[in-house]
């Protein structure tokens, strides 16, 4: 019988752990104290991580998947530029 850890190299064994360390930490600030709804926040925070800016590729894992920035709904409600726009504005 073979198990997952027999085709995981150690390498990317330790990404799966800081995958799971991160998903967990996030969980950890949104569920209930009786950490049954869990399964209703993992899909926000899994896509917060996708769109997040990683250190190792200096890219979000959205935009090496489908080749674009993700968008959020707020996104299409804002007037087209506004990015440019508030980029430009000085703190």
């Amino acid at each position: 019988m073979y198990h997952a850890h027999d085709f995981i190299s150690t390498n990317h064994g330790y990404l799966i752990y800081k995958i799971m360390h991160t998903a967990s930490f996030a969980l950890a600030k949104y569920v209930n104290d009786k950490q049954s709804d869990w399964n209703e926040k993992i899909n926000s925070m899994l896509f917060a991580n996708r769109k997040s800016i990683h250190l190792s590729t200096k890219v979000a894992p959205f935009y090496l998947v489908y080749g674009r920035q993700a968008r959020l709904p707020v996104d299409l409600a804002l007037p087209s530029g506004i990015e440019e726009n508030l980029s430009e504005e000085e703190p």
